[in-house]
């Protein structure tokens, strides 16, 4: 082993550098540990973080369970009688609707009208075509030629024909009114009859409620005809 004194004579003979060449190898482990030391005291041991998830509690309760279903649609009603009039196929134009939608009614309420104006004008016309040819034939009958007064005849035949020609028009639109209601009559039959085949009270309420709307139906459809005859009449002057 070469003591301290040898080495230091031998740095002497090889200068101030020669020494810490000779302990090259010791200085990088020098340097070593100070930084660890230094690590060590400013950046103290951390704790280790606890990664235990925390157990989730729930209580169990005894409840009612609901189901919802949400959906979109339009409620209509299971039986339904459609009513239409026509004269010689030309389907008539409601005239005046006297309910709202969804409003409530009660037996006996008018529910709406028809118009029978242009029936009415038809018939009118040929009325009055009918009393000026009669009077013309009148007029001439007394010193008319047999060929004047065949053609006076003629001409009233022809307003005959049509003013019977009319009143089939109108006849036809009484007819189908007349039909409406008893096809509504039948519906109402129906009904009554699933009335009295269904008395729990749910059922027997709905069928009951059914019942009534027919049976406001069908005094709606007897108010139209009823205003048909009367009008019919005020122009021709005849009862039904």
């Amino acid at each position: 082993m070469i003591s301290i004194i040898e080495e230091s004579r031998q740095a002497k003979k090889h200068g101030f550098f020669g020494f810490f060449l000779k302990k090259a190898a010791i200085i990088p482990v020098l340097a070593v540990l100070t930084l660890a030391g230094v690590f060590y005291f400013f950046y103290p041991e951390q704790p280790a973080a606890d990664n235990t998830a925390a157990a989730k509690v729930w209580t169990v309760s005894r409840g009612d369970i609901q189901i919802a279903i949400k959906s979109e649609g339009k409620v209509v009603a299971k039986d339904g009688v459609d009513l239409s009039f026509s004269a010689n196929d030309y389907p008539l134009e409601v005239d005046q609707v006297f309910i709202k939608e969804g409003q409530a009614v009660k037996k006996g309420n008018r529910i709406a009208s028809v118009k029978t104006s242009t029936l009415e004008l038809n018939l009118r016309n040929a009325y009055a075509s009918y009393q000026s040819v009669l009077e013309s034939y009148n007029s001439q009958v007394a010193g008319a030629t047999e060929a004047e007064s065949a053609a006076a005849e003629d001409s009233v035949r022809q307003a005959e024909l049509s003013l019977e020609q009319s009143r089939i028009s109108l006849e036809k639109t009484k007819a189908s009114a007349q039909a409406s209601v008893e096809q509504a009559e039948k519906t109402l039959a129906d009904a009554w009859a699933d009335y009295n085949d269904n008395q729990d009270l749910q059922s027997s309420q709905e069928v009951s409620e059914k019942y009534q709307d027919l049976l406001f139906q069908i005094k709606a459809i007897e108010i139209s005809l009823s205003d048909i005859l009367d009008a019919s009449d005020a122009i021709i002057g005849a009862d039904n």
